[in-house]
This record gives structure tokens, sequence and C-alpha cells, in this order.
């Protein structure tokens, strides 16, 4: 008879591997237990409006009719200050342009299927070599035309002072980092000198994790950038209301145009409100308050369809944040054991996982996205390509676990944290009940290169893998320029699939919403608001959306 699981306790720490919208559980061994018996089969059932998704939202989406022109946009927002040097916000990008960032608009279909970079601030950019890269900046782009600044236009003065200003704040430190000085060359032109060699450094500027271009004026101020929220971005901030919301209205000089040669933006503003919750937010898109949103889970999405018939689905295949995995502490027993790891990964039925977490809606998922390893077609994330490692073997996860030493199983704990739109709770129980079924006692606590390579601290590379041939892989996939990277990533993905560093099991979409009259841009790649191109710099309402002023927040 087995004993019930016990309550688990979460804890508040938060780990950067964690952070990055991967790994929900953390395991460390203890002192081995008696023997479990045989596992007992698992059975659900997924809703058959799956189904009906598949067909009422097709992925990719058809592209709309042509655009219109005014209205205002409302919607949920996680801001609280628009001063970009205090952290990274999603809807910073409304107010700031990056160098470069990801296209996102319907009428570039292959963007839901392919990455392509929309040039912004930058035009083109060329490697002297892995350590050197010149950047031609975009002429006669301006600041919004208000004091300090007044409308000047942004020059490369002005990205070699953002990268510097920002450099070592904790948002951008990632990118900005691999920044080892800022060269103007003249007014259109800077050279950025890297830390290392990265023949693919023009991806590293492509979104709004890295630095954000701001003027000196404004930071050197009266209030800084959180009273001068000047950039040269799609909008300009016309009211903030602390707690309750911010009103941004279009940029008439923004520099962008779409594909038929019209300004952007098109809406004539934005409303963002500060909610606290789910269920506010779901409350105020049932009364069109709110015209777009994210919905966390299957169930709620369900629940709303009921409600509001006609809202519009963006079901947004993840390229891999927010997949359910585990890291172990490979550098102590069992888990420095590949067979223990194999093991435990062979323990998990990753189809129930998915009927679990979110009623089948989901994806198998690898070492790290399958199209980094190669794989293009939806088809292939299959087990047979995943490799016997994944596929759920509680018979062959007993006999590893004996030849490794531990025929009666061992205890262990897990340890996770819990963020809003992921169900990490259900899931750990749902390992736990898996090891169990192969001898482990689980107690409760609570894409490549950052994450396994060994020189990185353990607050990345957590696991604290030490691998040479992996070090090796890595440090040559970096350094290659292209022609090779490929088989490069292929290479490490087999060999991570081998050693199972970290056990992933399923990666479930996400779920944007819309209300019928509005049509907002997206992609895979910019699967939450603002990390890639913020949605309203390209969305625009029809003549059925409600009217409404935008004089001031509260009208």
């Amino acid at each position: 008879m087995k004993t019930p699981l016990s309550a688990p306790t979460v804890l508040a720490a938060v780990s950067l591997v964690l952070a990055l919208g991967s790994s929900s559980a953390f395991a460390q061994e203890k002192a081995p237990k008696a023997d479990t018996p045989d596992a007992t089969p698992f059975a659900y059932a997924a809703p058959a409006f799956i189904k009906e998704l598949d067909s009422r939202y097709p992925s990719p989406p058809p592209v709309p009719p042509a655009p219109r022109y005014g209205g205002v946009l409302h919607f949920p927002a996680t801001i609280r200050t628009f001063d970009p040097t205090g952290g990274y916000r999603p809807e910073l990008a409304l107010v700031w342009d990056t160098l470069t960032e990801w296209e996102a608009t319907w009428y570039f279909p292959e963007v839901q299927r392919t990455p392509v970079i929309r040039k912004t601030l930058a035009t083109s950019w060329e490697m002297v070599n892995p350590s050197t890269w010149i950047f031609k900046l975009r002429q006669g782009v301006r600041f919004h035309n208000r004091p300090p600044v007044n409308g000047r236009e942004m020059t490369a003065e002005d990205v070699k002072y953002s990268y510097e200003l920002l450099k070592d704040k904790t948002a951008y430190a990632t990118r900005a980092a691999l920044v080892k000085a800022v060269h103007v060359i003249d007014k259109y032109t800077v050279k950025f000198e890297l830390a290392m060699p990265d023949p693919k450094f023009y991806l590293n500027v492509v979104d709004s994790l890295s630095p954000v271009i701001v003027p000196r004026e404004a930071v050197e101020a009266p209030g800084g950038l959180a009273e001068n929220p000047i950039g040269t971005g799609a909008f300009m901030l016309k009211e903030f209301a602390p707690g309750e919301g911010a009103l941004l209205v279009r940029n008439p000089d923004y520099y962008l145009k779409d594909k038929d040669g019209r300004a952007l933006p098109y809406v004539d503003a934005v409303r963002l409100y500060f909610t606290k919750d789910r269920a506010t937010d779901t409350a105020l898109f049932r009364a069109r308050q709110i015209d777009l949103m994210r919905v966390p889970t299957l169930d709620v999405l369900y629940a709303l369809m009921k409600t509001v018939p006609d809202l519009q689905l963006y079901r947004v295949p993840s390229f891999g944040w927010g997949d359910y995995g585990i890291s172990m502490t490979l550098d102590k027993p069992p888990f420095n054991d590949v067979r223990v790891r194999q093991a435990l990964s062979m323990a998990i039925n990753r189809d129930v996982v998915a009927e679990v977490i979110n009623r089948g809606d989901a994806t198998l998922y690898g070492p790290f996205p399958w199209g980094l390893a190669g794989y293009t077609k939806r088809a292939d994330y299959s087990y047979a390509n995943l490799g016997p490692n994944y596929q759920y073997n509680p018979k062959k996860a007993k006999e590893l676990l004996a030849a490794a030493g531990y025929p009666s199983g061992f205890e262990t704990e897990l340890e996770w944290a819990e963020f809003e739109g992921w169900t990490y709770n259900e899931f750990v129980q749902l390992v736990a009940r898996f090891w169990g079924d192969v001898g482990v006692r689980v107690n409760f606590m609570d894409w490549a290169y950052l994450r396994f390579h060994s020189s990185y601290p353990r607050t990345v590379n957590r696991a604290s893998i030490n691998d040479p041939k992996l070090d090796d892989l890595l440090a040559t996939w970096r350094q290659d320029a292209g022609d090779k990277r490929p088989v490069l990533q292929r290479a490490v993905w087999d060999h991570l699939r081998a050693n199972v560093y970290r056990i992933t099991t399923i990666v479930p979409p996400h779920y944007r919403i819309t209300q019928a009259y509005v049509y907002a841009a997206g992609n895979p790649y910019c699967w939450f608001p603002g990390y890639c191109s913020y949605e309203a710099k390209t969305a625009w309402m029809t003549d059925k959306a409600p009217s409404r002023k935008f004089d001031k927040f509260a009208q």
C-alpha cells in the first residue's frame, strides 16, 4: 500500500533557470528507504474542444484584411515605472526601441515558422571578425518631441551612451555583458568590441532584453527617465496614474512603416491597466474593458470562450519558454550516474503530464528547442526523435536503478517555485507519483550554452554540469560562423539526449486572446507582450470597437 504524499512547502527562492522560463523543479538526493510496489496505470481524457481549437484557430493564423487607423487599445500591464534603468518590463517597448527586433506582423506569414529580423534603429550590420561588429544606424530617427530632448535626431553617440548606461543593469546584463566597448565611427555608425568571439552577435540585439536606446538629456534631467520617459518608440507617455494605469498616445513622428508604406502605429492610443490578478483581467475582458490579454491555462480559455464566444485566439506554439522539466545536482550521487538520470526520465509518462498540466494541449520537449536541433516540422516532435530515455518505461527504469546500485530506490527532495501561468505544483506531484512507482521517494521542499557550459556559475548552470566533451561542442558551436552550426547543434542535442543532464517533459502552447474587433500581431518567438515587438505597434481595431476618449487616463 502506498503512503500518501505529504503536503509540500513552497520555497520563496527562485533560480535563474526558473526565471528563463524552463526548469520548474530541482532534485537533491537523500538516504534510501524501502522498495515501492509496481506502477499503477493512469487514465486521463483531454476535452474534445482541442480539436475545435485546431479548426477554428489554425496555425499559422490567416492574414487579416487591410488595417484601419484609429481607436484606443486597452490591455493589462505589469509595468509600475517607465524607467528602463530600474529593470526590464515588456511595456517599455512601447516607448523605447532597441537596435533590431523580431518581425511579428500577420502580413509576413513566414514569421510563424522562421524568425525574421525587423530592422528598427539599425539598418545593417557587418562582422569584421567574430569579436568586432559594425552596425549602421537608420538616419532621421527622432526622439519624442518633448523637453528636454525636443525631438532631436538619434545618433551613434546615443547608442554608445545607452549601452554604457545599461550594461550593469540586471535586466540587460545577459546581452550587454557580451559588449566590451562601443566605439562611434561616425554619426550613423557604431563598432561593437565584444568580450568574447561571437559570430552570431547580431542575434543578441534583436529583442527588448538588449539595451534600449535613451537620450542623455532625459537621464540627466530632474527625475531621470522615470519623469522623462522619452524614447524613439511608437508611443509617448501622456499620463501615469500610480496604482491604476497609464495612457500612451501615438507618436506622430514614428519612423517605421508597414509593408505598403503606411505609417505605424495604427491606433491613436494605448491605455494600460495595472490589474492585480487574472480574475480581474478576465472580468474586464468579459466587459470589453480589456481588448487583449494572455490566458494562463486551457481551463481559463475554455471558460472565457463560453462567455465571450466571438473572441479571437492566437494559440502560440512555444519555442521552448515555459517547459516543464527537472534539474538535478549532477556533482553528487545518485545524479552523477547517467543510469539514474535515464531511469528517472523513463519513469515519467509524458503523455499523462500533458493531460494533467494542460488537458493534452502540449508538445513533447527535448534538451532545448526542437528547431535548434534541426526539427522544423511539428510532426517531428516525437518520441522517436527523442529516443528511449524519454519514453515511459518503468520496468527499464527499475533495471537501471538496480544496475546503478539502487535496487530499493532512494529518497530525494524536490524543490520548486510557483509562477503565474504555470502549474508547477501539479507537475511535481505527478513526478513524485511516477518516481515513487520505481522506488524513488520524494520529499517536497517547495536554449543551451549558458545552462550547460561548465564555465558558467551555478546561478546559471545550476546543475553544475562539467562535461569536457560538451564544453568543446558548445565552444565550437558558439564560434562557428554558421555553415556547421546546424550539424553542431544536432550533435549537442544528441549528447544531451544520451546524458539526461536535465529531465524535460512537455511544453504547452501559450494563449493570447483578443476581442473580435482587434487584430493584433504576434509570432512564436514573442509569446508574451513586449519580449520582441509589442503588439500595439502593429495592432488595429475595426469600426466595431468601442468609442473611447484619450484626453486623460480615467475617462
